[in-house]
């Protein structure tokens, strides 16, 4: 057996392994043939199998340290689940549970048998009418074996758990999805289900389109788009599902780095555009914005780098209340959505500003990757939204610093290139080996304000060079024909110098 074990991964046998086990028709049986994991081992002698050779899994200790479990997924309906386990001797707590697979939360507990016993002991357990209609077809989830006796070297063996479906249909159905390009890599593994049976709509997993983003799918490629993550009735007679692509028009991205959205910028919106309509944000000034009156949206593409961002919302609602979601979510449907702002306000009668900053960690981002950020308006009543704009100031950027002579005639080296973080600030280096012949130097010129040497900086949201500047300086040189005091009268005129 441990023989099979250490060569598991190279040759072909009958030991576990990293498995998924479909459950959803018929009658499935969990056993050591399809095991996911395990601390114990195969054997085949224990008295008490159902038949001659029958495969279980041997499991010592407790404390939970002695365990099995299988990933498996589960289709939605009404099962029973017989169970075959005991012990060699001594006591055993045998815990059954059906766990996320993702995080190992349970859902449920199938079955807990505690006991003492000096004598081996044999179970046939059947858990008649077990409701799993709210689970997603789709999901990963872990069937597990546990032998919690604290008691010591304990004994747990399980032949096997079988799920028999009792709602069942006899053949599934089939939810295929196609690429909807020839010129698509990649695929989607088909969902198979009963009829009524709820899936969740896949991403584009390993498809790509050069030049095209995923959008969703349509059933039959006609009607309407269905976003990845959406719940799907599996309709009589399975469904085909048709990838949906748009063009990826890279001179619309949104900078990444310090983006604002506007009615200027965005990329689809169920409401309208009024220019210096409105103002939207108390400054006094009329404001171009986006009307979302009565349940509209407004969606901005966006490719922002990951880390943290300050993010500043500028919208008013008038008269009546309002209900608005900001969000950033992921049009492929791979990462979770993620609230940016929500804010609610009942009617007035007067127009109300909702001029608010917040902090968001988008860390978590995948740089070069399109997200959507969305307004919308959830409010059932004709509120009046207008939305200005909303600003991604990134924190803790860096930005470069360098230098320039100001003029070819300069000699000597400039201060090194450096860099520093937005918002920060920065001292103002010494002139150093720099020279003019004929001038003398003033100062670093940001292009609007000149430094002397040794002042603080305070670091734009942009890269800076400084200019070395130089002012003009009289030299005049004369020859007395002898020694002596002379008063000497001067008088010149020099284009350029009063």
């Amino acid at each position: 057996m441990w023989v099979c074990l250490l060569f598991a991964l190279v040759i072909s046998t009958n030991c576990w392994g990293t498995v998924v086990t479909a459950i959803g028709t018929g009658t499935v049986t969990l056993n050591c043939g399809n095991v996911t994991s395990t601390t114990g081992e195969e054997t085949t002698t224990w008295t008490n199998a159902s038949s001659s050779g029958a495969c279980c899994l041997y499991m010592l200790g407790g404390d939970g340290t002695a365990k099995s479990y299988w990933d498996v997924t589960i289709q939605p309906g009404t099962y029973d689940i017989q169970l075959h386990y005991g012990t060699i001797n001594y006591g055993i707590t045998a815990k059954f549970d059906l766990l996320l697979a993702s995080n190992n939360s349970q859902v449920m507990e199938i079955h807990n048998q505690p006991g003492y016993w000096t004598t081996p002991v044999n179970f046939y357990v059947t858990k008649e009418d077990v409701n799993l209609t709210s689970l997603n077809g789709s999901t990963t989830y872990r069937v597990q074996a546990a032998n919690t006796y604290g008691g010591g070297g304990s004994h747990f063996v399980v032949e096997y758990i079988k799920f028999i479906r009792k709602d069942g249909c006899e053949t599934p159905e089939t939810a295929s999805f196609v690429a909807g390009s020839g010129d698509v890599t990649g695929s989607v593994d088909d969902v198979e289900i009963c009829a009524g049976a709820e899936f969740t709509m896949p991403s584009s997993g390993s498809m790509v389109y050069p030049g095209y983003l995923f959008t969703g799918w349509k059933l039959n490629n006609a009607g309407e788009l269905i976003t990845a993550g959406t719940s799907y009735t599996m309709p009589a007679g399975g469904a085909s599902f048709t990838a949906q692509w748009e063009a990826d028009n890279v001179s619309l991205r949104v900078p990444s780095v310090h983006p604002t959205l506007s009615a200027s910028n965005y990329s689809r919106t169920t409401g309208s555009v009024v220019e210096n309509g409105y103002d939207v944000d108390g400054d006094e000034g009329l404001d171009t914005y986006l009307n979302l009156q009565s349940k509209k949206y407004a969606e901005w593409d966006v490719y922002l780098e990951p880390g943290t961002y300050n993010i500043t919302v500028k919208s008013c609602v008038d008269v009546y209340g309002i209900d608005v979601t900001y969000t950033l979510y992921d049009p492929a449907g791979v990462d979770a959505t993620q609230t940016i702002h929500t804010y609610h306000q009942t009617g007035t009668g007067s127009t109300i500003r909702n001029v608010t900053t917040v902090t968001k960690d988008f860390s978590s981002l995948t740089e070069n990757k399109r997200y959507v950020v969305k307004v919308e308006d959830t409010w059932d009543g004709g509120c009046h939204l207008r939305v200005k704009d909303i600003t991604f100031t990134k924190l803790g950027v860096n930005y470069a610093i360098s230098f320039a002579k100001g003029d070819e005639s300069v000699t000597g080296s400039l201060p090194a290139n450096t860099t520093c973080a937005e918002g920060g600030t920065y001292t103002l280096p010494a002139l150093g080996n720099l020279a003019r012949t004929g001038y003398k130097f003033t100062g670093w010129s940001d292009g609007s304000n000149t430094y002397a040497p040794g002042a603080s900086y305070t670091m734009p949201s942009s890269a800076v060079t400084f200019t070395a500047q130089w002012q003009a300086v009289l030299v005049i040189d004369f020859e007395a024909e002898k020694s002596g005091n002379y008063d000497v009268a001067l008088t010149w005129s020099i284009p350029g110098i009063c």
